[in-house]
């Protein structure tokens, strides 16, 4: 995340480095972090949908995960 951070700080462009902070913060289930990294991703992507879509799966698989752990 840091090292993402980093390479924003001079690119704050970078499509890559929001989505993988928003993937980490996934791993970590710091959802609200992660789905504010992902909607910049997408804001400055031009594939749009791609990232969407695979950012709603990534949290569709962990909210079944936590309720699943909950159950």
């Amino acid at each position: 995340i840091k090292l993402c951070e980093k390479l924003l700080l001079n690119d704050l462009e970078c499509i890559e480095a929001y989505e993988e902070i928003g993937d980490n913060f996934l791993s970590l289930k710091e959802f609200e972090r992660a789905e504010k990294a992902l909607l910049r991703a997408e804001r400055e992507s031009i594939f749009f949908p791609k990232v969407i879509s695979r950012s709603t799966s990534l949290l569709e698989s962990f909210a079944l995960t936590l309720v699943v752990t909950i159950l």
